[in-house]
């Protein structure tokens, strides 16, 4: 009897307990994440073209990846490019395509079962520098422009030349504009330099009027006003979410031509026979005029049928005023309006157009976009 019992304990213990040398017979998955390391040199990683249209534009790039571990899988991306992934090789060339920037990387995975019992498995991502494919300008003469012919190429580079002129008030805006297209969403930033050239002193400010504007799809971005004469300055416009955009470039002109002319009853005294006046852009309430008096003679402020000249009483618009007289020479004559009619005059000698004070060029360089 006591011999069952001993039996029955044992049994008793071995249905409780497992052998000890069974634990972990059963292989196992570790993954892990990072720790391979890996190093991608490119070919190059920054471009610059000149094509408005990136749809005419394609950079080639090759890629090496080095790395001290052995890879099991090796996946490249490559956001907008063609082939846009390759696989199982350590070197790779691509095509991008378009403007913008683009962010490569490689996907990597390394397999470590040296253990019977547990696999390793270790994933990565590498990722490249970003690759810029920008757009410079070097011909503006591909851009489109309206108004009178006042830009101008620099030779072949990329400086434009925004030159002086004197439009009539009907006349549109002087603009020089360009659609962008193929920049692939991407965020670009206009970047340029630009020089007001106005004949009086450099390191003097220029007048508060309006110089020129940079319009994006309808929308003004930057103007210049008053700058110091002569000098370059730096501008950077940035836009978000662009597959494509508007560019126009406004030139205003310093005087505006308007129906107010200087007449003589003798035509053959000044030069050319009627001389209009002009409206400065920096000041509507200004009339300039600049006659070449060939011989003396008397003249007029004309608007249609009325006449401004000098009366005894003053200075006022009446069909038939007293006119001015001047002797043989250049002159200025300058008229202050008042809500839109004359109300004083003066006059200076020895001006024409060309010395007018408010007169300018523009100069653009280094147009681009960058990524």
């Amino acid at each position: 009897m006591l011999v069952l019992f001993g039996i029955g304990c044992l049994l008793s213990l071995q249905y409780c307990s497992a052998p000890v040398d069974e634990i972990g017979d059963t292989p196992s998955s570790v993954i892990l994440s990072g720790g391979i390391f890996g190093v991608i040199r490119q070919s190059q990683d920054n471009f610059s073209w000149h094509d408005t249209d990136g749809a005419n534009v394609s950079s080639s790039v090759k890629f090496q990846l080095t790395s001290n571990s052995k890879l099991d899988s090796i996946l490249w991306i490559f956001p907008g490019a063609n082939p846009d992934r390759l696989e199982g090789v350590l070197q790779a060339q691509t095509e991008f395509q378009g403007y913008g920037s683009f962010q490569p990387y490689v996907a990597i995975k390394s397999i470590d079962s040296t253990s019977s019992k547990i696999t390793r498995i270790r994933l990565d991502t590498i990722f490249s520098n970003p690759i810029k494919v920008n757009y410079s300008v070097d011909d503006w003469n591909s851009f489109t422009t309206s108004g009178p012919d006042v830009w101008d190429n620099f030779g072949t580079s990329d400086i434009l030349i925004g030159r002086d002129t004197i439009v009539d008030q009907s006349t549109d805006s002087i603009i020089i504009k360009k659609r962008f297209e193929g920049l692939n969403g991407g965020d670009p930033t206009i970047k340029f330099s630009y020089k007001i050239n106005q004949n009086v002193s450099a390191d003097i400010k220029t007048g508060n009027n309006k110089k020129f504007s940079v319009i994006i799809d309808g929308f003004e971005r930057f103007s210049a006003r008053e700058v110091k004469n002569k000098q370059f300055f730096d501008v950077s416009i940035p836009l978000k979410n662009k597959d494509q955009f508007d560019l126009e470039i406004i030139r205003y002109p310093s005087l505006f031509s308007t129906e107010w002319e200087v007449s003589t009853d003798d035509p053959s005294s000044i030069d050319p026979q009627t001389i209009t006046m002009y409206q400065p852009n920096a000041n509507e309430n200004t009339l300039i005029g600049y006659p070449s008096v060939t011989a003396s003679t008397t003249v007029m402020f004309n608007y249609g049928s009325y006449n401004y000249g000098s009366v005894s009483s003053g200075f006022e618009l009446v069909e038939n005023g007293d006119p001015i007289k001047l002797l043989e020479g250049q002159y200025k004559l300058e008229v202050t309006l008042e809500r839109g009619l004359p109300i004083r005059y003066s006059i200076e000698e020895g001006l024409n157009l060309g010395d007018n004070e408010v007169r300018f060029d523009l100069f653009i360089y280094d147009f681009r976009l960058e990524f």
